[in-house]
C-alpha cells in the first residue's frame, strides 16, 4: 500500500516526524504494511518497491480513511499528477504458460493477445 503523508495509510503518533524533517521510518513501513510517497518520484520509486516485494497489484490510498487519525474519509489529498505515476502499467498477456514452453515468447506477433508499456496499449484489448 503506497499513502502520502498524513494520509490514510499514515500510522505515526503525532510525535513522529517525518523522515524528511529529522524523523525516522515508520513502524508500518517497518513492518512491510505500507509506504509513505509524497510527490511523483517518491510513488514511482514506491510502486517499484512494491513490485520488487512481489506485489502483483498496487493499493494507492489517495484519500481519506476510517482507520486515519489524521486523513477525512471525504478528502482526497494525492493529485491527479501524483496517482498517475502509479497507475500506469506494463502487462503482457501471453497466449501458453511461459514456464511451460518458454518458446511462447519468441514469437510475439503470435503469442502476445495484450502488449501495453506505462498504461498505453500497443496491441489488443480491442
Amino acid at each position: 500500500m503506497i499513502s502520502q503523508t498524513s494520509g490514510h495509510g499514515d500510522f505515526r503518533l503525532p510525535s513522529e516526524r517525518s523522515r524528511k524533517f529529522g524523523g525516522g521510518v515508520s513502524r508500518s513501513e517497518l513492518f512491510g504494511a505500507n509506504f509513505i510517497a509524497d510527490g511523483t518520484s517518491e510513488i514511482l520509486t514506491a510502486t517499484r518497491e512494491n513490485l520488487r516485494f512481489g506485489a502483483s497489484q498496487i493499493k494507492l490510498m489517495a484519500g481519506g480513511g476510517t482507520s486515519s487519525d489524521y486523513d477525512p474519509i471525504d478528502v482526497t489529498q494525492y493529485t491527479f499528477e501524483e496517482m498517475k505515476e502509479g497507475a500506469l502499467a506494463d502487462l503482457l498477456l501471453v497466449d501458453g504458460n511461459p514456464l511451460a514452453r518458454i518458446e511462447v515468447l519468441g514469437d510475439p506477433a503470435k503469442n502476445f493477445d495484450v502488449i501495453m508499456k506505462d498504461g498505453k496499449i500497443y496491441k489488443g484489448g480491442e
